[in-house]
């Protein structure tokens, strides 16, 4: 048995649903993709069948889909309601609660803490370190891409005409251990502010993608869409995208 997020897990699960898209990413990541049985919405990787079920987010979990898949483990940010999760520990479905990584020095434990869960102590132990060390590899080829004098710049638009993603950040820092400059350091989004620094790449997400490109502001700018998430996610398909 081991115990995560507070809640023992006796017997590694053979089914389980995923409320979190950075949950989601780990266990994909880990190689775990065969054991879920749902995931939450707002997140997709290339490993999940499209005929997995979606069932909502965290905030609004379908409690109805979820209580009739009957998964072993739910796997849940640690902002879960206690009465969601109460009546989900009812129904006799374990839940154990995760704090999502704000930043780096959190991956590790964090993947540890779901390698666990769905892969027992030991074996969960050894995959997470694995992983973290291949991930880890990953981003030091793309970093030994660039020299000195080559480092390119970027900035993630993280919500359109309202905030980038700042100092400090999880796509800050991913951006940094990838050997690229974020070139915004303050939150507030301006587009006159962010035309000034003339980033190399501009990420944004791709339902905003059509508006970021028509602003005059930063006409000449590489404006790439792609799925945010990734900002709040840590992973193999986190790394490709960078």
């Amino acid at each position: 048995p081991v115990t995560v997020g507070g809640r023992e897990i006796s017997a590694c699960p053979t089914s389980v649903v995923s409320l979190a898209p950075a949950i989601t990413e780990a266990i994909c990541t880990l190689g775990s993709v065969t054991q879920l049985s749902g995931v939450s919405e707002g997140w997709e990787h290339p490993d999940l069948s499209t005929d997995l079920p979606r069932l909502g987010t965290a905030a609004t979990p379908d409690m109805e889909r979820l209580l009739e898949l009957a998964p072993q483990l739910v796997l849940a940010p640690d902002t879960l309601s206690d009465t969601v999760a109460a009546e989900l520990e009812s129904a006799g479905i374990a839940v154990a609660k995760l704090h999502l990584p704000a930043e780096w020095e959190q991956v590790s434990a964090f993947y540890t803490q779901v390698a666990q869960a769905v892969s027992g102590l030991t074996t969960g132990q050894n995959n997470a370190e694995a992983t973290i060390s291949r991930l880890t590899a990953q981003m030091q080829q793309i970093r030994a891409r660039y020299t000195e004098n080559e480092t390119p710049t970027a900035a993630v638009i993280s919500a359109y005409s309202v905030a980038v993603a700042g100092s400090g950040t999880i796509a800050d820092q991913l951006l940094t251990w990838c050997g690229i400059e974020n070139s915004c350091s303050s939150n507030p989004f301006k587009s006159e502010e962010l035309a000034a620094v003339q980033p190399d790449l501009v990420f944004c997400a791709v339902q905003e993608a059509e508006a970021v490109q028509a602003d005059a502001q930063l006409a000449g700018l590489r404006i790439v869409g792609v799925d945010l998430q990734f900002a709040r996610c840590f992973g193999a398909q986190t790394i490709v995208l960078v």
